[in-house]
């Protein structure tokens, strides 16, 4: 069992070193969703950017979190690049956003 992992998990990385993404993506799914940090790793990297022609940040985030849960420490710093970006994104919108405008006084009922 380990011997065929081992062996998919090469496969997977020659495939994905020669372009091939959909060979490299069959190969990684069933590795990574047994588990296996690598995979898990690989299949993040490749959903991230659109090596296996469709693009799943989602999916991608997933895999990759699992990795570095697992210590992964190149999954980890894609983790930590996705939240770096999360920020700078909630800044760019809170520095669009329009000025709160000032709150208005009650009008004066003139018994105060």
């Amino acid at each position: 069992m380990i011997a065929d992992a081992r062996a998919d998990l090469a496969t997977a990385g020659r495939a994905f070193e020669a372009e091939d993404y959909g060979t490299a993506y069959r190969a990684y799914d069933p590795l990574a969703r047994a588990g296996d940090v690598e995979a898990q790793y690989w299949m993040g990297h490749s959903l991230d950017g659109t090596y296996c022609g469709k693009e799943d940040p989602e999916h991608a985030s997933v895999c990759l979190l699992k990795a570095a849960k697992q210590g992964h420490e190149a999954a980890q710093q894609m983790i930590g690049a996705y939240h770096a970006r999360a920020v700078a994104v909630c800044f760019m919108i809170l520095e669009s956003a329009p000025a709160p405008s000032k709150p208005r006084r009650p009008p004066s009922r003139g018994h105060f």
